[in-house]
């Protein structure tokens, strides 16, 4: 398995934080919001084959269906470090 390591920022909303707006860093929120982008980009130029997207889509992100799971392919580790979210 290939391991990269970046460090990001987020430039579009993203709900990171609990109510009090404290970070909390977890996976889920944070793949549902690369799943996003990567849709975003995958049709980009092109007319959206939502087909296409779903299915690649899982193929890449994992999916729960009747027909049949896929597991994921994106495995994300997550490291905060004194970070806090802008109030």
């Amino acid at each position: 398995m290939e391991t990269l390591q970046y460090e990001v920022a987020f430039t579009t909303p993203a709900f990171l934080g609990d109510a009090e707006r404290n970070g909390r860093w977890r996976t889920p929120p944070f793949k549902a919001q690369l799943r996003q982008w990567w849709r975003v980009a995958a049709v980009a130029g092109e007319r959206p084959d939502t087909v296409m997207l779903h299915r690649r889509g899982g193929e890449l992100f994992g999916r729960a269906a009747a027909d049949g799971r896929t597991a994921s392919q994106v495995k994300l580790r997550m490291d905060w470090r004194g970070g806090r979210l802008a109030k």
